[in-house]
């Protein structure tokens, strides 16, 4: 019927990846853009291969933030509400002076072997690297080492999540489809664009080599095991977890309540759109065979073959638009939700992190603690001695028992101030992620809010002209037959 051909996402037709730029879908109403090919996202490789590189700092000129100036606020508004029509040009454009690394992520491409890979545009002014331009093409698991390798070089700060592997339009497609790829191809350009306006995640060296490198130098990358100093810091990690923490900041509980009671309002709110999609699919299955009874009974009926005609083409309009609510409910609103959801998690694991430093800091003033306890002990006498019963001399076996206890206390209280100066930064960087992280829900949640009304707003609207004009068929007078007057 012409009222579903109209309609892009009923569209059945291959689209030119190679040809058509995938972000000029505005997602404005019944608008669904430029579709891409139906390409399948075959099995990629799950586990986070890690790969130890050798760190550059940032640059000495580099602030160390702790707060967020007003020129950084519009940065973060402008990456995570980013409409995918603008091009790396638009972007540098809409970007701060002070900018100098832009990121885009389009082009989604079949390969024959099996999998599909995304264009990765770079422009950059910054000194360390070799051009000012870079065109390379990555796949998923790409994506994933290089989130894997920012969250282990930078334990501390807010790793942006990416999305998960299958979760688009369960209810409306197969998950493979052209949504699928279009909806990945955002997240993933949501995702490098978070990642390149942070003022410490833009200059990692392995965010270089991703941006940076060939096809086989990538995959080299990501073949390659730890190190060893990945493992050591594990097993300090699980010692230090397992002990109960004291004296911590009221800020960061009060934000791990917060970051709990907020991942379980998005789970609540994703429940309950689910459950409305649900019976916006039924309506439309219904609806859809309701059209088709209204035009078999108008080809029974000759002498009101118009008005019902009139009615199941108001009908057809209607399940278009249902379908286009659906798609746009599902993919401009579910989905950045579910975004934030993950967030949550990215929020969660750097808070315990961070928890993980302050336990080790706190096991190691206790042992100091402990040995200068023991030194106090051994001076003063009270001390048990033993030496006495092995033939030692007791004077003797004091002072090397101090020797050894000072030799203690000194290694300790250099760990312990290496400590303290780890935990002072790593509560710097949580605060200050969490700065960038609530300043940027804030915006993007109203935005998203402000969104989906204006879309419902049209929703209804087109449902409303489409019944206007059935109600102008029905309406208009017609002559009645000579026999049945």
């Amino acid at each position: 019927m012409e009222a579903e051909d109209s309609n892009p996402f009923l569209s059945d037709e291959p689209s030119e990846i190679d040809s058509k730029n995938p972000f000029d879908d505005t997602g404005d109403f019944m608008d669904g853009g430029g579709d891409l090919d139906e390409t399948p996202d075959f099995d990629f490789e799950a586990s986070k291969p890690t790969l130890q590189v050798e760190e550059k700092s940032p640059p000495a000129n580099l602030p160390t933030y702790t707060s967020l100036e007003e020129e950084q606020v519009h940065t973060i508004m402008r990456s995570v509400s980013m409409e995918d029509t603008d091009s790396l040009e638009d972007r540098k454009k809409a970007m701060s002076d002070s900018q100098d690394l832009f990121v885009k992520v389009d082009s989604p491409e079949k390969h024959v072997e099996g999998y599909v890979s995304y264009g990765v545009i770079t422009q950059t002014t910054r000194t360390e690297f070799e051009k000012a331009e870079y065109k390379v093409r990555r796949r998923y698991q790409d994506f994933l080492w290089l989130r894997h390798k920012l969250e282990e070089s930078y334990p501390t700060h807010i790793i942006p999540p990416l999305p998960e592997k299958f979760s688009f339009t369960k209810n409306l497609t197969d998950k493979y489809d052209a949504d699928f790829l279009k909806t990945r191809q955002k997240a993933l350009d949501k995702f490098m664009c978070r990642v390149v306006d942070h003022p410490v995640l833009s200059f990692n060296q392995n965010l270089k080599t991703f941006l940076s490198a060939k096809a086989w130098e990538m995959t080299t990358a990501r073949k390659k095991a730890p190190g060893a100093a990945s493992k050591v810091g594990g097993s300090v990690k699980n010692t230090a977890a397992q002990l109960m923490m004291k004296n911590r900041d009221e800020l960061f509980t009060e934000q791990n309540q917060y970051n709990t009671a907020f991942q379980a309002k998005t789970k609540s709110f994703l429940t309950i759109a689910d459950m409305i999609a649900q019976d916006r699919f039924f309506l439309l299955e219904d609806s859809t065979e309701y059209g088709s009874a209204f035009r078999l009974w108008a080809n029974s009926e000759s002498k009101l073959a118009e008005t019902l005609n009139g009615v199941s083409e108001s009908i057809d309009k209607s399940c278009v638009n249902l379908k286009s609510i659906l798609r746009i409910q599902e993919l401009r609103f579910c989905e950045p939700i579910r975004e934030y959801n993950l967030y949550c998690d990215a929020v969660k694991y750097a808070s315990k992190r961070r928890d993980q430093i302050q336990m080790e800091q706190e096991l190691v003033t206790e042992e100091l603690a402990k040995r200068r306890a023991e030194k106090e002990e051994v001076e003063s006498g009270e001390a048990k001695s033993f030496a006495q019963f092995f033939g030692k001399d007791p004077e003797k076996a004091k002072e090397e028992r101090l020797t050894k206890l000072n030799q203690q206390i000194r290694d300790l209280t250099a760990e312990v101030e290496t400590l303290a100066n780890n935990r002072a930064k790593a509560d710097e960087d949580f605060k200050a992620d969490l700065e960038r992280w609530n300043a940027s829900k804030k915006s993007d949640i109203k935005a998203l809010l402000m969104d989906l009304a204006d879309k419902h707003i049209k929703f209804y609207e087109s449902n409303i002209a489409a019944w206007q004009g059935s109600l102008e068929v029905i309406g208009k007078p017609r002559k009645m037959p000579a026999n049945m007057e």
